[in-house]
């Protein structure tokens, strides 16, 4: 039994080959079995069907700005939408590691546009650290868990 089935997609398994029409299964949250016949319906508790759909791995966003966004909103919502799955911080130099809440606050005003006022009350609250371990270990307790931090 299945979680879900992906099927009638355009597949894209993230390597040099190229794209295939194929079915997907996935369990506890992780793809198990990819082929080009179809499963049976039955075998899963959602049947997603992806016909005229690309079906792709996890796209890795390496020139991101979410340094202050992924402490206040760490679902990144519009990143997931768009299929990204991992993301790198401290991209440009812009990196919250060893500034204090102000500078931290004045770097994303400057390059992000976001107002200083929403940004800078987030991080004198929630910035506690002062160095690259305490970053981490900031991340490692974050409510979404581990997870949120690569290991």
């Amino acid at each position: 039994m299945y979680d879900i089935i992906i099927k009638n997609g355009t597949y894209f398994d993230g390597s040099k080959f190229c794209e295939k029409k194929a079915n997907v299964a996935i369990k506890n949250g992780a793809i198990v079995e990819v082929r080009e016949s179809p499963f049976n319906d039955s075998d899963a508790k959602e049947v997603i069907d992806a016909k005229d759909r690309w079906v792709t791995p996890g796209f890795l966003e390496i020139h991101s700005h979410y340094d202050a966004e992924v402490i206040v909103a760490p679902a990144l919502k519009e990143s997931v939408r768009h299929g990204v799955t991992s993301i790198a911080l401290g991209s440009c130099s812009i990196s919250m590691i060893n500034s204090d809440p102000e500078d931290c606050s004045d770097l994303f005003t400057r390059v992000e546009a976001v107002p200083r006022e929403v940004v800078l009350p987030v991080l004198e609250k929630m910035k506690v650290w002062n160095d690259a371990k305490g970053y981490r270990a900031f991340y490692e307790k974050h409510p979404l868990g581990p997870n949120i931090c690569s290991q």
